[in-house]
Order: structure tokens, then sequence, then C-alpha cells
């Protein structure tokens, strides 16, 4: 029974028993490719942790660019709109992300330059802080549950809350 999520391996053409390590090197990596795309670096790591020579990693990195498998900058782009989309954040974060998976910094400020201008980054931050700002009710019963839970009674924090936001409408359950 064949295993879930591998890739049947086809037969082998040779009878020598083993293939060329720059074949195997090369579907490794066109399976990573296939799986999502990659940064040079993040690339050439995998192949390096697998041992392959770094001439072969060289010459299938160079052979993937050209082929159009493998582009930082395309990478720097599609990430930004999916984390946008995703998990928006700003643009220091995003350059911190993408320096670590090995884009070059001239592409990180390009892309973010592009891809992120500062009023699209505040319609980012205002939606960010629209689903986390709490409401004002919701932050007077956060107080109010913490003064209960330290012990002060219903007249103190009542008085505590008034002093905090003005009236306060009754909060204890």
């Amino acid at each position: 029974m064949a295993r879930m999520g591998r890739r049947p391996r086809a037969p082998r053409e040779s009878g020598s028993g083993r293939e060329d390590p720059a074949r195997r090197a090369e579907a490794y990596a066109l399976d990573l490719l296939a799986l999502r795309p990659r940064t040079v670096r993040e690339l050439s790591a995998r192949l390096r942790s697998k041992g392959y020579a770094e001439e072969t990693i060289a010459d299938l990195v160079s052979r993937a660019e050209r082929a159009g498998y493998l582009d930082d900058r395309q990478f720097a782009a599609a990430w930004v709109e999916e984390r946008c989309r995703s998990y928006p954040c700003g643009p220091a974060r995003l350059g911190a992300e993408l320096r670590q998976k090995g884009v070059d910094d001239q592409i990180v400020s390009a892309v973010l330059a592009e891809n992120l201008p500062p009023e699209r980054e505040v319609a980012l931050a205002m939606q960010v802080a629209s689903k986390r700002a709490p409401s004002a009710a919701a932050a007077k019963k956060k107080l109010w549950d913490l003064l209960r839970r330290r012990g002060f009674g219903g007249r103190a924090c009542e008085e505590a809350l008034r002093a905090a936001y003005g009236p306060v409408d009754e909060l204890e359950a």
C-alpha cells in the first residue's frame, strides 16, 4: 500500500541501482517548489541539508531562476500580499520575516514600497485595531471584574470605575 503524501516513484531506468545525484537533487528541488514558493536561500539550504554538492545546488538554483520557478522578488510580493490578507502586520515585521527567509534588503525595500504604501499600512493598522481594541463596555467590565477579584465591594468598584470612565451603568452580574 502506498504511503499518503508521498510522490510515487517512477521505475528506475538504469540497472545500476543508484540514480544520478544531480537528478535526485533536481527531483527533490522540484518537489519542494511544488509544495510552496521558496526563496533562493531556502531552496539552497534544503538541498545543502540533504548533502548535495555546492556545484549541483548552484546549477539547480540558476536553472530554476531561468525557468521562473525561483524568484525572490515574486516570492516577497506574494508573501506580503498573503500576510496582509491573512494576518495583517506592518512593514517592519514583514521586512524582518522576508530577511529571515533570505530575501535581499534591496528587494525587501522595493517590494514593501510597491505593495504596502503608507495609506494601505494605515488601513491595515486600523483593521487590526478595530478587531483587537475592546469596546468601552468590555473595558469597564474587565476592570470591574479585576476589582471584584481583588476583593473590593460593589460600591468601591463603582466609585473606581466612575473615576476612571465617568458615569457607570450597573455591571455586577
